[in-house]
């Protein structure tokens, strides 16, 4: 299994925006897209970003580079 590295962006209801990066394990891009999204749905991931609207489709998917 691989480690990915996937970035998505997020805004708030008063406009500030920004980026939460999320390591996953999975087998391909796609397992770690939904991986990521089920983190993102944590309430720590979201008090993070101060519950802010995540984009899930501007998701970047990359291999993990150490």
């Amino acid at each position: 299994m691989e480690q990915w590295v996937v970035t998505m962006p997020f805004a708030t209801l008063d406009g500030r925006q920004g980026t939460q990066d999320f390591v996953v394990s999975a087998p391909d891009a796609l397992s770690a897209l939904a991986a990521a999204v089920t983190c993102a749905n944590e309430d720590h991931a979201a008090r993070h970003r101060r519950h802010a609207a995540i984009d899930t489709e501007a998701a970047v998917i990359a291999l993990w580079q150490e």
